[in-house]
């Protein structure tokens, strides 16, 4: 590949990862500093369903050109026109998003019930003016979402199979760095300036970015042939390669990043109210310095996967993401100190930045290139559907978990119950990349 193409890669998974650490991590993070409860921050997983969702839109990324600027060029067409949309509903989110804390927070008794904490989770939505924030967030989830099919679609096609874990390493490298800007600089921000502040500076930068993709080069790969083959050529593709096993497949990309998309639902919450760090301790410790061993984990994982290949490489991290929140755990009995964060930090962003390369690989090598975006957004939608359905119950399994005493009772039962959500994914590793192996068209 060449250099533009290289430079194009990281680009646009810059975009990528601004407006995926925004709607996930900055919008619980400015829930908790306001004092929202963690079942309402919980609830507020649903609204990055569009991200198990996109699936359903993909084909029609993949059979049609953006429109007025996407002539002759799908790919790139499309990143200009969702990064701008994206920069649009950052605007909007920061305007509409909660200015003080929140006067009352309507507590469930100590016996209530799962539906009973969900209404009252409902009902605090309403009186905490929540609902038109929610609905901007779901917004800008849909575009990001969109956002990812055409980013992941065009390095999957940039990419040969030889170059696959160099190009996941690139990719979770400058996700890492996007991450550190709407991480550490949307909470240095914030604690300065205020939350509307963070995130126009956050559309800012997604606008920019957005532009400077006007340069990178299109992927010269076919095309479906039409909209019906848009539509039933990437099952039929994926049926004719795993027959019957292709339910297997489904279940193991279900299960296995669940550790670390459930478990971060609730680092904010964790850190902010009830350990009682401060924005900038959170910004400098966990994102900034966080973002370092992050980068660290995904060049270490391209080197590991050159070496070892991808099966293997994806049973030892997948068991090193899981025992990573155990920091977590020793931290909730440290308390507030700073170096236990410190260790949790690097341990979690390590781990995360092997796991995440590995995974990126695995399925970009899955992938048929006519319909990349939609077979590459059918993978990831399972995997993001499965955390925004569990993650939505999350602040009621901490409920549930701060109700038990000794290791297993509050946010120590719960990081540990997130650990146990991994080892079905991590045992079906062996079994799914031999038949991965096994597929007709697999190098």
């Amino acid at each position: 590949m060449t250099e533009r193409t290289w430079t194009a890669i990281g680009s646009t998974a810059f975009m990528s990862g601004l407006a995926y650490t925004v709607v996930n991590d900055g919008v619980s993070t400015w829930l908790a500093a306001q004092k929202v409860t963690p079942v309402v921050i919980g609830l507020f997983a649903l609204c990055s369903l569009p991200y198990g969702l996109k699936w359903i839109w993909a084909p029609m990324l993949d059979r049609f050109h953006a429109p007025l600027i996407g002539r002759g060029r799908r790919r790139v067409g499309w990143l200009i026109v969702l990064g701008a949309l994206s920069a649009a509903l950052l605007v909007a989110a920061g305007l509409a998003g909660p200015s003080e804390p929140m006067a009352t927070q309507i507590a469930a008794p100590a016996d209530a019930g799962w539906l009973e904490r969900q209404s009252l989770a409902l009902d605090e939505l309403s009186h905490g003016g929540l609902w038109g924030f929610a609905l901007i967030v779901f917004a800008l989830s849909l575009a990001s979402a969109s956002l990812d099919v055409v980013v992941d679609a065009f390095r999957t096609d940039s990419a040969p199979r030889a170059e696959l874990g160099r190009a996941a390493s690139v990719f979770v490298a400058c996700f890492r760095v996007a991450s550190l800007v709407g991480g550490a600089g949307a909470l240095l921000v914030a604690a300065r300036w205020g939350w509307p502040a963070a995130f126009m500076l956050a559309a800012l930068v997604m606008a920019l970015a957005s532009c400077s993709v006007a340069l990178a080069p299109e992927p010269t790969v076919g095309e479906p042939s039409s909209f019906l083959d848009a539509v039933l050529g990437p099952v039929r593709t994926f049926a004719r390669q795993w027959g019957i096993t292709a339910l297997a497949l489904a279940a193991f990309v279900l299960m296995f990043r669940l550790p670390d998309l459930v478990g971060n639902r609730m680092v904010g919450p964790f850190l902010i109210q009830e350990l009682g760090f401060t924005l900038e301790e959170i910004g400098w410790i966990r994102q900034a310095l966080g973002f370092g061993f992050t980068i660290a984990g995904a060049a270490l994982g391209g080197i590991v996967i050159a070496r070892l290949g991808i099966a293997r490489s994806m049973f030892l991290f997948g068991v090193l993401q899981a025992a990573s929140n155990l920091g977590w755990v020793w931290l909730d009995h440290a308390g507030k100190d700073r170096a236990a964060l410190f260790v949790a930090v690097a341990v979690e962003n390590a781990c995360n930045g092997m796991v995440g390369t590995v995974f990126v690989a695995f399925l970009m090598s899955l992938c048929d290139h006519r319909y990349s975006a939609a077979q590459y957004a059918i993978l990831t939608g399972l995997m993001f559907f499965a955390a925004s359905l569990v993650g939505s119950l999350s602040g009621s399994l901490l409920v549930e978990c701060q109700r038990l005493q000794g290791i297993f009772g509050g946010y120590s039962g719960f990081f540990i119950a997130t650990i146990a959500m991994g080892i079905p994914g991590i045992a079906m590793v062996p079994w799914i990349t031999r038949t991965a192996a096994a597929r007709p068209d697999a190098a």
